[in-house]
């Protein structure tokens, strides 16, 4: 196991997520932006808004992300650089004002982004995102993949999961009163 410090890698000392790519890379939602390692070099990519970037998923050769008031992909270039693009033109209607993308999931050719805020599935195919609407005013708090199934907590409210297209009750609020759930595992049996 490595360990490295914020002056080898050359950025922000908070990390958030990670994820690897399909040519080995690893890509780190880091404080100052997305980290690329290639298993000798770092490279830092600021998103344009220069937020922080809380959320990242390697998508085949898409690296998507997730940060303050932006969400998007980035792409290698012919030069082997990464250029961003960014999915907010897509959205059915604006942002919420402080709105930030902490998690993000895939299930086949769809991804399904997490806000406080709001929960949205992009359809990688048909290049359209969606927003779901929430079965309670409340604030989604995680996003879990399971197997091929998407579940989400919200805050007083429970967890649901997202099967065939629609949202589904799991486990209600009086049952979990204040816990909030950190990862769900597939049970494999004994």
């Amino acid at each position: 196991m490595m360990n490295f410090d914020p002056n080898v890698y050359k950025a922000g000392n908070q990390n958030w997520m990670i994820t690897q790519a399909g040519n080995k890379d690893l890509f780190v939602a880091n404080s100052s932006g997305l980290l690329r390692y290639n298993g000798a070099d770092w490279q830092l990519n600021p998103i344009p808004n220069k937020t922080i970037v809380r959320s990242v998923l390697a998508v085949d050769s898409l690296i998507f992300t997730g940060a303050y008031m932006e969400i998007g992909y980035w792409q290698e270039n012919d030069y082997g650089l990464l250029e961003y693009t960014s999915l907010l033109p897509r959205f059915p209607d604006p942002i919420a004002d402080g709105e930030q993308f902490w998690h993000m999931e895939q299930v086949e050719d769809v991804l399904v982004f997490q806000s406080f805020e709001g929960l949205y599935s992009y359809h990688l195919k048909e290049n359209k995102i969606k927003r779901w609407e929430l079965p309670h005013q409340a604030s989604v708090t995680n996003l879990f993949r399971v197997g091929d199934l998407i579940y989400f907590q919200l805050m007083e409210a429970g967890l649901f999961v997202i099967q065939k297209g629609r949202i589904k009750e799991v486990i209600p609020y009086r049952e979990m009163v204040d816990v909030e759930i950190m990862h769900l595992y597939r049970h494999q049996g004994l």
